[in-house]
């Protein structure tokens, strides 16, 4: 038996990078997926190429900036498989850094209602659920940045990914009586779409050559660590945060 057959996953950002890779990685381990991507055509390019392996998928496309899409995929997930174990808080962006007087409110807005609100939004949408079912794993994706600073985002991204670790501590705090595991995970520099948008080639090179273990991190190397969260594996981990960038954080 795989590790995840029959599980039900919900992934945000699925259409690309991390939570590209982590929809593949999960249903060849046999989860039933619900993939969501505010870019449409992406999403149900990367659900058709997905079937292959013979699990249930559903392209949920929205924009969970808006608190109302997130209760909106909660509940087609619950429609369709009537359970959720698994949430997976992983859809970002990262503005091109810039001097912290230069962003403008609407840019701080967005970027903020991306990365942190929609991670709550989320959470606050399939929580009364998993607290009923005695049993759920949410895993949150911030960042290095969230420990530290971004050299490729600006100071909008770090709030950002800072407020999901508290936000992640404290509702893991309020929801272990009900056997529900809440962790974070702090991603440092990752080969993915997203930082080749954000940075120029030399500038990632530079980048790469900084991390004492001499290379970018790969989607594959995330999906290990949600893997692992994702299982009963990681029972006891509550409320954690985990690093994953190389060493690069110990510089």
């Amino acid at each position: 038996m795989n590790l995840f057959t029959d599980k039900v996953v919900v992934i945000t950002g699925a259409g690309s990078g991390i939570g590209c890779q982590a929809a593949i990685n999960f249903a060849k381990n046999g989860a039933n997926l619900v993939l969501n991507d505010i870019n449409d055509s992406r999403l149900r390019e990367i659900t058709k190429n997905i079937k292959s392996f013979n699990t249930a998928i559903i392209a949920a496309p929205g924009d969970i900036a808006n608190s109302t899409e997130c209760s909106k995929l909660v509940e087609l997930a619950l429609e369709k498989f009537n359970k959720i174990d698994i949430l997976i808080n992983n859809a970002a962006v990262a503005p091109l850094t810039r001097p912290l007087e230069l962003i403008d409110d609407e840019e701080w807005n967005s970027t903020i209602c991306i990365d942190l609100n929609s991670v709550f939004y989320c959470m606050r949408a399939v929580l009364p659920h998993m607290k009923a079912n005695k049993y759920g794993k949410i895993i949150n994706v911030s960042s290095s940045a969230g420990r530290s600073i971004s050299t490729f985002a600006g100071a909008h991204y770090t709030t950002a990914k800072a407020g999901i670790l508290g936000l992640t501590r404290h509702a893991a705090f309020e929801y272990a009586p009900y056997n529900i595991n809440i962790n974070a995970i702090a991603p440092g520099t990752i080969d993915t779409e997203l930082l080749r948008k954000s940075a120029t080639a030399e500038k990632i090179n530079m980048e790469s050559e900084k991390i004492p273990m001499r290379r970018l991190g790969t989607t594959d190397d995330i999906y290990n660590l949600i893997s692992f969260l994702a299982s009963d594996q990681s029972s006891y981990i509550n409320g954690a945060t985990i690093d994953i960038n190389g060493a690069d954080l110990l510089l």
